[in-house]
């Protein structure tokens, strides 16, 4: 009896010591369950949420690339069509050979006979390259009649859809009776070159 009374002792002894510490045991415990319950539950789903978070970036990363190469194409686009408008503008300014021949030798002759001008000569000057593909055209002419018909074809030169430029005109009396005057003007078209063409 004395032996099974010293062993209830000792199991006392011990429940005592673990009564003591019962609540760190406990908690111990908790923290390992809540650890399990963590590795088991929440980090699998915590890894996939990251994943799919630096997928989403990528992706987006992805689509600003895109866009910035999308805008850079339409600038380009937008800077082709505008020079090649601003090309057509230029070139519309200035003569093809076709249009510069009937100008040279139809229409001034005509312009004069509308403002009661007569055409008395057109010397043609050797044409000048300008630019690559572009020639200046000088010329000079003699007219006679009144000075209102003077500056009305002048007037009408620089309202031209083509580029015509006057570099110098001088008026002379040519009779007082009846009353006539003459112009020299020296004016200068530009003309498309023909690239076959030779000067």
């Amino acid at each position: 009896m004395k032996f099974l009374d010293s062993f209830i002792q000792l199991l006392d002894e011990k429940f005592e010591f673990l009564r003591q510490y019962q609540r760190y045991v406990y908690s111990a415990v908790l923290v390992l369950v809540g650890l399990q319950l963590f590795y088991i539950f929440l980090l699998p789903k915590l890894l996939t949420y990251q994943a799919r978070r630096h997928h989403l970036v990528m992706i987006e990363k992805k689509i600003k690339e895109k866009k910035k190469i999308l805008l850079d194409k339409e600038n380009v686009e937008r800077e082709v069509v505008k020079r090649s408008q601003t090309l057509q503008e230029k070139q519309n300014l200035i003569f093809s050979e076709e249009d510069f021949n009937q100008f040279s030798i139809h229409t001034l002759s005509k312009m004069a006979e509308d403002h009661g001008l007569k055409m008395v000569s057109i010397l043609y000057k050797t044409p000048q390259p300008i630019a690559e593909g572009i020639l200046s055209c000088p010329m000079s002419l003699k007219l006679e009649g009144d000075y209102a018909g003077f500056l009305g074809f002048i007037t009408e030169l620089e309202v031209l859809e083509k580029t015509v430029k006057v570099n110098q005109f001088a008026i002379n009396t040519k009779s007082i009776r009846p009353f006539k005057l003459s112009l020299d003007l020296e004016i200068q078209g530009y003309m498309v070159k023909d690239p076959q063409q030779r000067l």
